[in-house]
């Protein structure tokens, strides 16, 4: 049957009419012996265009708990052409909390007729395993450092004053790191004498038992002041 002209819906019933053809069987029967009297009406139904997400991913700023991510939904394949949905993805909870490392989880996918489809139309498999699910560093910041200023000595290095408690911001509650300096290096863009020149500052870092959780980012906003050199 030709359906382009009918309303098509998975979720409806239709009567179909079935038209039979005889041909010639392979025993020696002729199709030209018999008639097909009548024609014949049946039940007939439209069941649920399959469809499959491709490229999902899941991903969440730790916080210190295995809480779900959020799901950012890949391509809806094998839609008919010209027609769209939305979909909408619930992941479950992560299996252990470190930064850094890639989980898998499971994607539960909702399908809403905001589109030109109608979600009845089609079926998905759920929940789809997502194995590339990550957990990306709560960014960390350092405040309370200052430059010390210098006498001109022609180098652009910067000495920094470091408090012996300095602030961080974004610390989740109950987790703890300490202020590593070992690489850190401070410079301006030049050696030259000048006031509240701009300070970059690199290399620093945190360690401790949770710094693996953190991304520091470098602290910015530090000028010094370079004063001329007294000659005699």
């Amino acid at each position: 049957r030709d359906w382009s002209s009918d309303v098509c819906s998975s979720d409806l019933a239709y009567t179909v009419t079935v038209t039979f053809v005889a041909s010639n069987g392979d025993k020696g029967g002729l199709s030209s012996d018999y008639n097909v009297v009548t024609d014949s009406s049946a039940a007939a139904a439209i069941t649920p265009r399959p469809i499959t997400i491709s490229g999902t991913k899941v991903s969440k700023i730790y916080d210190g708990t295995p809480n779900p991510g959020t799901v950012t939904v890949g391509t809806i394949n094998n839609l008919v052409a010209g027609q769209t949905l939305s979909i909408t993805g619930t992941a479950s909870n992560y299996s252990n909390i470190v930064k850094g490392n890639t989980y898998t989880v499971n994607v539960t996918y909702v399908l809403t007729s905001t589109g030109t489809g109608n979600k009845d139309n089609y079926s998905i498999t759920n929940p789809q395993a997502i194995t590339n699910a990550e957990i990306t560093g709560i960014l960390l910041y350092v405040s309370g450092l200052n430059a010390i200023d210098k006498i001109y000595d022609g180098i652009s290095q910067i000495s920094l004053r470091i408090p012996n408690s300095p602030n961080f911001t974004g610390l989740v509650d109950g987790d703890s790191v300490t202020l590593d300096l070992s690489n850190a290096f401070a410079t301006t863009a030049d050696q030259n004498v000048g006031s509240a020149k701009p300070v970059t500052v690199t290399g620093l870092a945190v360690t401790g038992a949770d710094a693996e959780k953190y991304t520091l980012v470098q602290p910015t906003g530090i000028t010094v002041n370079i004063f001329k050199k007294n000659i005699f």
